[in-house]
């Protein structure tokens, strides 16, 4: 796709997950379109040059209307989309004749269903996007660094110098920073003949929670540690932030799950061949650190 004129549409940009894909989009030359219930709270993006598109992802009329004349699609479901969002973008897309949709799916899709309603969401949509015909390239990413932003886990880390994940500590992660997924996205925009694949995405290396914990140290200046969060604790200060019941839809039920991670294999993450079709600039735990210091420090 030629850049010159091309207009994106962009979901989710008031996350973090997509919060920078509209500056990423302006800084290679297409025009971003971001669409949100609540223009205020894109308004430097706007400033930006980014075109704002009041509606909300669960509206199908909404929706349509946003797709109309766009080039592209930049897709990341919300957590507090419907089980239909992905359904009613899909279709608006179909519609609107977009030659590409890029997916976020904000984490792996299961190779069948389960007891996880959400994965299960995703099996789903993966299906109904598959058979739209609409090209399309899908990104899973593993975990993002940006849940260490979370409130209550970054509060922890800035007053007590831990850092607590609900993993154990000699479990190898491949942290991702939400900046390079979105720069895989936009650099996806002009490889169409990617349609097709699937990609799962991480940093370049996978590293234990001391590992993780070195990295904070370096970049803060004074010492952190690790202490492994057991999920029943994660999904309650997921309930604090989200809502009564968020925490146990995203984990999966916290009771029978710690056994379960502790045991379960490092999810396998290749990025070699993933840059060598999209070759984006990698932000290494350090540094991403580094760029978030302000929110990690008293």
């Amino acid at each position: 796709m030629q850049s010159a004129k091309a207009k994106v549409l962009v979901y989710g940009a008031t996350g973090a997950q997509a919060r920078s894909l509209p500056w990423q989009l302006l800084a290679k030359g297409y025009t971003p379109y971001v669409l949100t219930r609540d223009p205020q709270q894109v308004t430097d993006a706007a400033k930006a040059g980014a075109v704002v598109v009041e509606g909300d992802i669960n509206e199908a009329g909404a929706v349509r209307r946003a797709n109309r004349s766009m080039d592209a699609v930049l897709l990341t479901i919300p957590f507090f989309a419907s089980d239909r969002a992905g359904r009613i973008a899909i279709d608006a897309a179909q519609e609107a004749a977009i030659s590409l949709i890029v997916w976020n799916t904000s984490g792996l899709i299961p190779t069948a269903k389960g007891e996880r309603h959400g994965l299960n969401v995703r099996v789903d949509n993966a299906d109904y996007l598959r058979r739209s015909g609409i090209p399309h390239i899908i990104f899973q990413p593993t975990v993002f660094l940006e849940n260490l932003l979370l409130p209550e886990t970054a509060h922890l880390i800035t007053s007590t110098n831990v850092i607590s994940y609900p993993t154990p500590a000699e479990k190898t992660v491949h942290w991702l920073a939400a900046n390079d997924l979105g720069s895989l996205m936009v650099a996806a925009l002009a490889h169409p003949e990617l349609a097709g694949s699937r990609f799962v995405v991480g940093g370049q290396q996978a590293i234990d929670g001391p590992a993780l914990a070195d990295c904070f140290s370096e970049a803060l200046g004074r010492t952190i540690t690790y202490r492994p969060l057991s999920p029943a604790d994660y999904a309650a200060r997921l309930d604090k932030l989200l809502g009564k019941g968020q925490g146990k839809a995203i984990t999966g039920g916290a009771a029978p799950k710690q056994e379960g991670i502790a045991k379960a294999p490092d999810i396998p993450v290749d990025m070699k061949p993933v840059l060598e079709k999209l070759p984006v600039a990698m932000t290494s735990v350090t540094d991403w650190v580094r760029a978030n210091q302000k929110a990690l420090s008293l």
